[in-house]
């Protein structure tokens, strides 16, 4: 899992904020760069 201050610790994936637990799930690259932003 990553932090929702970690976002290099998830390469090519989103951070989905679930309960207080940021889970990190796998997209593709081009939605990931919209993400992030």
């Amino acid at each position: 899992m990553c932090h929702s201050r970690g976002f290099t610790d998830c390469p090519v994936a989103t951070v989905r904020i679930e309960q207080e637990t940021v889970h990190c799930l796998f997209v593709p690259d081009e939605r990931i760069s919209t993400d992030q932003q």
